[in-house]
């Protein structure tokens, strides 16, 4: 269920406990978000806003949807304002728009805190923590603005690669696959890596698709995953990884001889 976020005056705490607090509005109430609550700046999903509320509190459980279409607050990217904000483990899910990168190294304050210093943090986001929007790897900043506002930051590490092809053969598998590079600085390296059902790792480094990987067992399936490495950091690997075998027989007669 959606509420409106009320506008105008409103004395005392507001708490959602359950359901969706869509925003656009301007209150003075306190907003408490508990567990099974869910608190989004945009009036619906994909439509950015702005919501202003007194102190802000996010406990365990609670949701802040976001989404993220471009650079300016309220009306490219949605944006909470409060005079004060403690986080406690809230969970934080950020939609961006298809077409959409943020420009390196700028900060996305989606929360612009008033007051002193932001108090705890997102579920599993401590200061500096990388959250995957999409395959866009940013950093989540609790000090940004004048100090004490948080933000999302495009970091400058390589989009997470695509792979668009993969083959098993006799003993090896080859794997193409294609990198988003726009703003990043230049990748100096990709590393293929194949986990058999033992767990065993296997690794190969190279500068270009497609990569392949040698000194596989027949008859056994992989899954496989690249990443991307410059002089930042590494990307998050390939978001879908692919099942393999290692053999150059087809996998219906593969299949066949495994009965």
């Amino acid at each position: 269920m959606a509420i409106a976020l009320p506008a105008g005056a409103q004395s005392g705490n507001l708490n959602v406990a359950g359901g969706a607090l869509r925003g656009g509005g301007n209150i003075t109430a306190n907003v408490v978000v508990s567990n099974g609550g869910e608190l989004s700046p945009g009036p619906t999903d994909m439509a950015t806003g702005c919501s202003t509320v007194a102190d802000l509190s996010l406990r365990p459980g609670a949701l802040v949807t976001l989404d993220l279409m471009g650079t300016t607050a309220c009306t490219e990217f949605d944006q909470l304002q409060a005079s004060s904000l403690s986080i406690d483990g809230a969970v934080l899910q950020v939609n961006i728009g298809s077409g959409f990168t943020p420009t390196l190294g700028q900060d996305i304050v989606f929360i612009s805190n008033t007051g002193g210093a932001i108090t705890g943090s997102f579920n599993a986001l401590e200061q500096g923590a990388t959250l995957d929007v999409s395959g866009v790897a940013m950093t989540v900043e609790y000090n940004a603005g004048d100090g004490n506002d948080a933000a999302l930051r495009y970091l400058s590490t390589p989009s997470r690669p695509t792979i668009t092809s993969i083959e098993g053969f006799s003993d090896e598998v080859v794997v193409a696959f294609t990198v988003q590079t726009e703003g990043a600085s230049a990748i100096s390296s990709y590393t293929l890596n194949c986990t058999d059902v033992d767990g065993n790792v296997h690794s190969i480094d190279g500068s270009a698709s497609p990569l392949t990987l040698t000194g596989l067992e027949s008859l056994k399936p992989y899954t496989c995953a690249v990443t991307a490495t410059n002089n930042s950091g590494v990307s998050y690997a390939a978001s879908s990884t692919v099942e393999v075998l290692a053999s150059g027989l087809p996998i219906w007669l593969l299949y066949e001889a495994s009965k």
